[in-house]
């Protein structure tokens, strides 16, 4: 996988993550993040 920006290689699980986010919505994952704490 390409970086994109330049960003360093674990930036590729970030980028994942952040689609899932913006998949699911930033509601639900802080939703889920708030649980979590």
């Amino acid at each position: 996988m390409a970086t994109n920006g330049g960003e360093p290689r674990d930036s590729s699980a970030a980028s994942a993550w952040q689609r899932m986010m913006r998949s699911a919505g930033s509601r639900t994952f802080y939703q889920a993040r708030q649980a979590a704490s």
